[in-house]
Parts: C-alpha cells; structure tokens; sequence
C-alpha cells in the first residue's frame, strides 16, 4: 500500500471537445412523378442527349438512363456522333457484303 501512496495520479488532463461542426445544406430529394418520368422519355426521343435531358428536369444522367431503360427505350451509343456516324456504318455495312468482284475473275 505504501507503493501506491507515491504514485501521482494525473488529473489535470482535459479531453478535447471537438469543434462545433458547421450544418451542412442537405439537399432534399423529392420523388419523380409519372409526368416526370414521361419528359424524360419525351425529350431523349426528340433528340436531346440523357446529361441535357438531366439538367433540363433537375437530376442525375444515371437517373434518366435508368429511367430510360426501365420505359424500354433504346439508348443511342454513348461518345460516338450517333447521327452523322449512322449513313457511314451502314455505307460500311453494305460494302462489306457485297461480292467481291475479283472473286468471280478468279473463278472464271
């Protein structure tokens, strides 16, 4: 018992508080109607890309996407000028199967 009596025990020592956290803004979601989900639809068929459809109703591309594929419409190829590309593949597309003419020259 006398060991412990020697011992000094440090009371002195204060926790740290943290600092008083600054409120963060939550952003509030609000919940898609029909009507919304319809304008996606609409404006990505009228030729709008999905990130212009996005800003236009206020949410995430991945949001009009998933929307997209969940009303069963198909969605044009991402990065690639879908429109002035599409006579080139099919230009592309059609020579590929045409008969080679050197071919028939071989044979005869």
């Amino acid at each position: 018992m006398v060991a412990l009596a020697s011992v000094t025990l440090n009371t002195s020592v204060v926790r740290s508080v943290p600092a008083a956290r600054s409120r963060q803004t939550k952003t509030v979601k609000r919940r898609l109607t029909n009507s919304d989900h319809a304008r996606m639809v609409e404006l990505y068929e009228a030729g709008d890309n999905a990130q212009s459809v996005a800003e236009q109703v206020g949410v995430a591309k991945s949001t009009v996407l998933r929307t997209l594929k969940a009303r069963g419409v198909q969605v044009r190829p991402r990065g690639l000028h879908y429109q002035t590309a599409l006579p080139r593949i099919t230009e592309r597309v059609a020579l590929w199967h045409e008969p080679d003419p050197r071919q028939s020259e071989v044979s005869a």
